[in-house]
Order: structure tokens, then C-alpha cells, then sequence
């Protein structure tokens, strides 16, 4: 098992999902969790693509992209699906298009996010992902909820 705990995974396969929708936004992509925790650089191991597959159902049942389907695990390693067409939905784009400030400078979520996860230092990479997964989140929260 990895010797990240099961936070830090969420935050790590939920900013590659949503770098991986925000690059292909208006398209459609493909998230497949198996994928995901490789390119993460996550031992391929049933516990870690578990968690991965679990965060991508978290993120759309709570509606931050939509999916034209979840494909069947047939042909993966562990049997997990993917979730194909997946799109970011306004309250997802909404979420990528946060300014934040980070040291010195304000820019949108999204593009933080994909420069960490295309290529940070791993040492930074887990402080600034949970960050802004945790600003994401925040502001979901505060739109439903109000100021």
C-alpha cells in the first residue's frame, strides 16, 4: 500500500482529474482510474485504484462533471470502470476559474493545477494540490451555501 495517506491520494487523482478537464474543456475525456494513479506516480495497487475510482465518483455525484457513461472494468486490472465523456459542468468550471493567491501572485485554480500536476517538484506538488483542491471545495461550499 502506498505510504501516502487516503487525503492526500484524494487530493492528488482529484487534481489530475480536474487538470485533465479543464485542459480538454469544451471536449469530452476520458478518466480512467487505473490511468490516473499511474500517471500520478502511485503504485498500481487494487487499495490506491480503489481510492482513485472513489474520488472520481465523488466528484461527479457531487457535480463538479458530468459523464455520458461509467464503462464497465472489463478490460482493467482491477475491474474498475472509467467515466467517459466526462465534461466539467458550470459549478466545476466555475471551480477552475477561482483566482487564488499563492505567494506573490493571483491566478485561476486551473491553470495552478495543471502546472502541478505537469510537472512540480514532488515535494511542493502534495502542499499546493491540497491547497487548492481545499480551495475548490471552499468555494462549491460557499456558492451553496452563501457568504
Amino acid at each position: 500500500m502506498s505510504s501516502h495517506t487516503k487525503m492526500e491520494l484524494f487530493n492528488r487523482f482529484a487534481a489530475r482529474a480536474l487538470a485533465q478537464l479543464r485542459e480538454a474543456f469544451p471536449n469530452r475525456s476520458t478518466l480512467l482510474p487505473e490511468q490516473i494513479v499511474e500517471e500520478e506516480g502511485i503504485d498500481l495497487e487494487r487499495p490506491n485504484a480503489l481510492i482513485c475510482y472513489d474520488t472520481l465518483a465523488w466528484l461527479h455525484d457531487e457535480g463538479y462533471f458530468t459523464t455520458q457513461f461509467r464503462s464497465l472494468g472489463t478490460k482493467s486490472k482491477f475491474g474498475f470502470g472509467g467515466f467517459v465523456g466526462a465534461q466539467l459542468t458550470d459549478k466545476g468550471l466555475a471551480a477552475m476559474n477561482v483566482e487564488v493567491s499563492l505567494g506573490d501572485e493571483t491566478r485561476p485554480v486551473g491553470e495552478i493545477l495543471v502546472e502541478q500536476v505537469k510537472g512540480a517538484a514532488e515535494e511542493t506538488r502534495s502542499a499546493v494540490i491540497g491547497e487548492i483542491i481545499g480551495k475548490i471545495i471552499g468555494a462549491a461550499a460557499k456558492t451553496i451555501l452563501g457568504p
